[in-house]
């Protein structure tokens, strides 16, 4: 039985193609309705104009023709719908999209029926602005024990340059870093890290990369005793009282500038904002210079009691 199925092999094979092929020829023939995705894009956009929301990738067109037609249509790279943007001004723009801005690649006879989605573009452009901004740290220092951070991070530059829309722009205040730790230092060092892309669409930022340096010190530590601490924010027509008006702090730094160290550099304050009757305990705000470390406070927040 196998011989009888294996005779005139190629013959068989053949005989299948040319089936194929035939049915392929009538079912191409017959007249089709398919959609495309057409790829936008806008031309001649003022220089001095920029989109500020992205615009759909493409447009879902209806076209009608034979199979072959259609297929030849699937296989081109000629898809595309172009948006004249000569005449455009700043401002929202909602442009209806028509079949008659649909071309279809020369030599396929075949006719757009309608653009089924999106029928109507929405476009917001805007002037183009440029600014400066800093470049904000979100690297993580950890120096070895009895080690500290003399100082912030430092950033060459320590402003990038913005450039997009005008509202795009205005809303963006910083630049942040790559978020990176370290750990276990016990000496200075610097290198480069990337920058992290602003949230807001088109907006632009040169250069995109920083160089940093961080200052690690040995240091000491010391206890510093009974620093008075200040209320602040009192509410008006109300007594505050307190269960101390001292605190003592343990810091670390280096020697020269702890022997130089006077109370009146260091502020405790306790912040009575929005404070209403009643008890409450509150963490006391302590301001250091940049060359001290915060080891430990006594104590860490305070009983108050407001009248």
């Amino acid at each position: 039985m196998w011989e009888k199925l294996f005779d005139n092999l190629w013959l068989k094979l053949g005989a299948i193609l040319l089936a194929c092929l035939l049915w392929l020829h009538a079912s191409t023939d017959k007249l089709y309705e398919y959609t495309f995705d057409y790829n936008l894009k806008m031309v001649n956009l003022s220089p001095q104009l920029i989109l500020a929301e992205p615009l759909p990738a493409f447009t879902r067109v209806k076209v009608y023709g034979k199979g072959k037609e259609l297929l030849k249509l699937l296989l081109s790279k000629e898809k595309s719908l172009m948006i004249d943007a000569q005449k455009f001004s700043s401002g929202e723009i909602e442009l209806p999209l028509r079949k008659e801005m649909i071309s279809v690649p020369e030599g396929l006879n075949l006719s757009v029926t309608e653009i089924s989605s999106p029928k109507v573009l929405k476009i917001n452009l805007q002037k183009i602005e440029e600014k400066k901004v800093p470049v904000i740290s979100q690297l993580r220092i950890f120096p070895q024990e009895g080690y500290f951070q003399k100082g912030k991070v430092k950033f060459t530059p320590e402003e990038v340059k913005l450039r997009g829309p005008a509202e795009n722009v205005e809303k963006t205040s910083y630049i942040l870093t790559q978020e990176k730790e370290f750990q276990d230092l016990k000496k200075s060092f610097s290198g480069t890290i990337d920058l992290v892309p602003p949230p807001f669409f088109n907006v632009r930022f040169f250069p995109q990369m920083a160089d940093f340096s961080v200052e690690v010190k040995k240091g000491e530590k010391r206890m510093l005793e009974n620093l008075p601490v200040k209320l602040i924010n009192l509410p008006r027509g109300r007594k505050v009282f307190l269960d101390s008006k001292t605190i003592n702090l343990e810091v670390l730094g280096e020697k020269e500038t702890l022997d130089e160290l006077t109370p009146e550099r260091i502020k405790i304050n306790l912040d009575c904002r929005n404070l209403k009757e009643g008890k409450i305990k509150l963490p006391p705000q302590i301001e250091l210079s940049e060359d001290l470390l915060l080891v430990r406070a006594e104590p860490d927040s305070f009983n108050v009691e407001i009248k």
